[in-house]
């Protein structure tokens, strides 16, 4: 296994540490309106990825986010569990 594999699965494994799951449901809230005009989307985690995590979103999509974006600085008060 290399390195970046394994910062993967130990990004994968802190996600989970801290309650990343299939079946949680989640609130993303953007900086600014998105697209559609809202300041935030809900979810619910599907599937977790060496890579990310996807998550069936209320409006019929799906969407694939990093572990960072979970993780991250960036995602302190942004991605939240309802």
């Amino acid at each position: 296994m290399d390195i970046r594999e394994q910062a993967k699965r130990l990004l994968r494994e802190e996600a989970m540490r801290k309650g990343l799951k299939p079946g949680r449901r989640m609130v993303f809230r953007q900086s600014g309106k998105s697209e559609d005009g809202r300041e935030e989307r809900r979810g619910t985690v599907e599937a977790l990825y060496l890579h990310g995590f996807t998550c069936q979103m209320e409006g019929g999509y799906r969407e694939t986010f990093r572990y960072n974006e979970f993780l991250g600085a960036e995602a302190e008060g942004r991605v939240s569990f309802v």
